[in-house]
């Protein structure tokens, strides 16, 4: 039985141990989504990726080593169990701050302060023409709504007319 205690302890001041560096983590970047290949800290991404299967364990009524007290403690942090679900409110935000200095939805192709929301733009009106056709597609009801809130454009075409030719930076 002390034998028990004393592995579960150890376990205990390891995962401490790496939700302080998960806090280190989030102070730096300002979010919890630690990169699959963090080569800063392998074994913070190992261990991120193992906290939200444990989750995922302990929401299907699985064993777990997941607690509620260690989801409070996450979610204290600002952690998201869903990665791509972080990853596209991210990229939501990233169009947010595109609208606020450009005065709309209209990112170009060839945007190159930002090249990789050009890339996730592009993929949203694929996404939502796949989606009108009913076919397979990564895009849902809720997540075009939410696009569409922020006004979202969805013709490729119409999105890269901006008035008198101009070009984003």
């Amino acid at each position: 039985k002390q034998q028990n205690q004393r592995f579960k302890s150890f376990h205990e001041e390891k995962w401490a141990q790496r939700l302080a560096e998960l806090k280190m983590f989030q102070k730096e970047y300002g979010h919890c989504l630690v990169p699959h290949a963090y080569p800063a800290n392998r074994q913070l991404a190992r261990w991120v990726k193992r906290q939200r299967r444990q989750y995922k364990l302990m929401v299907d009524g699985k064993p777990s080593t997941m607690t509620t007290e260690r989801v409070h403690l996450l979610e204290a942090l600002g952690f998201v169990w869903d990665r791509h679900d972080g990853a596209w409110k991210e990229k939501v935000q990233e169009l947010r701050e595109y609208q606020a200095k450009h005065g709309d939805t209209l990112v170009p192709c060839n945007y190159k302060s930002n090249q990789q929301l050009a890339v996730w733009v592009k993929c949203q009106r694929r996404q939502y023409k796949l989606f009108l056709e009913g076919k397979p597609c990564a895009i849902s009801e809720e997540r075009i709504a939410e696009l569409e809130k922020e006004g979202f454009q969805w013709e490729a075409r119409i999105a890269n007319e901006k008035p008198n030719g101009q070009q984003s930076d």
